[in-house]
């Protein structure tokens, strides 16, 4: 969640083609086995481990706690893709209340019978107005760092504050998609349907499935975030891969998930910029004004390369499509998440991100040398 705007709705959990389908997403979580109860106790468990110092221990690896929170969040965002286009007109005629009302209260009495579609509806609309998708994920990431035991964390953390509000709210929302799940005429897709769900899909297609950011390259570091502190977590996470049972001896895999996070963002704000420029032969292959000193640390770039680090960008993302880099960094945070080791050979896999990384963090050190650029949509 590190940078991504408070502002505008984007997503974080979903795919190009869940977009096209929200239903389907539903489809496939409750398919797993889960009923609405076992959906809930797991949202119940991630809430528990914030108040229950080192409760994760109980579980095989922090990574089962992980694909937990990943799951409720894509449940969430698919929820609220289906908001925007449910109830149809027809639907909100049968459910809308005589004025005067407010319709943006809610209150105890709302919660109950969510399994009636009418009623179900009503607080479909409620619970995701106001942009309140952006809090329940910031909400939920803050409680799952604050149970992993994230030390890194810049500023304060507030879930105390909120805690049994989000937990009431997202518990009713899984029993709500649940049962909008179940009627199946309601979850044809229509002709508007379709036009509104393919503008979002563009949109996210257009950005190369990255958020909406507030940062740019000058947001890769910050108060709590330092350069050294990157890469030396990177470092660290190369070395984990070679123990087992490391999170049974080590106690705060946050840390591992906040700065992934903050690598997410560098992969994928650098591939805006990118994505940006990459028609522009002449930007390409500007000269940045380097010093001797900041150069020595571009070790992966070649010696031909050092003054244009955007031609070495661009020979990156060419070879290599930003999906692929993002699979690769998933794949090696759920690695180190596992509390499994890995053999060798399978580590060095993440080797090429690893150095790929590491060079994309020491010319964000080097802003000042950038050639001006335009704002990224």
């Amino acid at each position: 969640m590190n940078n991504v705007s408070y502002e505008a709705i984007c997503f974080t959990q979903l795919s190009a083609k869940d977009i096209s389908n929200p239903f389907l997403v539903l489809h496939e979580i409750f398919r797993e086995g889960l009923n609405v109860e076992g959906m809930q106790d797991e949202c119940w468990e991630l809430f528990t481990i914030a108040f229950r110092p080192n409760y994760w221990m109980k579980y095989e690896s922090p990574l089962v706690l992980y694909k937990k929170y990943k799951k409720i969040v894509r449940l969430l965002e698919a929820g609220w893709l289906i908001y925007n286009i449910r109830p149809s007109y027809m639907m909100k005629g049968e459910i809308a209340e005589t004025f005067p009302h407010e319709n943006n209260i809610v209150n105890a009495s709302m919660f109950n019978n969510l399994d009636d579609l009418n009623i179900a509806y009503k607080m479909l609309v409620r619970l995701y107005n106001d942009n309140m998708l952006i809090f329940y994920r910031v909400d939920l990431f803050e409680i799952l760092l604050e149970g992993l035991n994230a030390k890194c964390k810049e500023g304060k953390s507030h879930i105390d504050e909120v805690v049994f509000d989000r937990f009431k709210e997202i518990n009713a929302l899984i029993q709500i998609l649940y049962t909008i799940l179940l009627d199946r005429k309601g979850r044809e897709l229509t002709k508007v349907d379709r036009l509104l769900l393919n503008g979002f899909e563009a949109n996210f297609v257009k950005r190369g499935g990255c958020p909406i950011y507030d940062g740019d390259l000058n947001n890769i570091f910050g108060h709590s975030i330092k350069k050294a502190d990157l890469k030396g977590v990177l470092k660290a996470s190369e070395n984990v891969l070679y123990h087992n049972n490391y999170w049974g001896w080590n106690c705060n895999p946050g840390k591992v998930i906040y700065y992934f996070q903050q690598y997410l963002y560098t992969l994928e704000i650098f591939w805006l910029y990118w994505d940006n420029i990459n028609a522009n032969s002449e930007i390409i292959n500007l000269v940045w004004d380097i010093p001797t000193i900041e150069g020595n640390e571009l070790r992966a770039v070649s010696k031909e390369d050092i003054t244009k680090p955007w031609k070495y960008i661009n020979d990156k993302f060419t070879t290599v499509p930003l999906a692929t880099w993002r699979n690769d960094l998933k794949e090696w945070e759920e690695a180190v998440l596992s509390n499994k080791e890995f053999t060798f050979s399978n580590s060095t896999d993440f080797k090429c991100l690893q150095t790929f990384l590491e060079t994309l963090i020491e010319l964000a050190d080097l802003t000042d040398c950038f050639p001006q650029l335009e704002n990224i949509d």
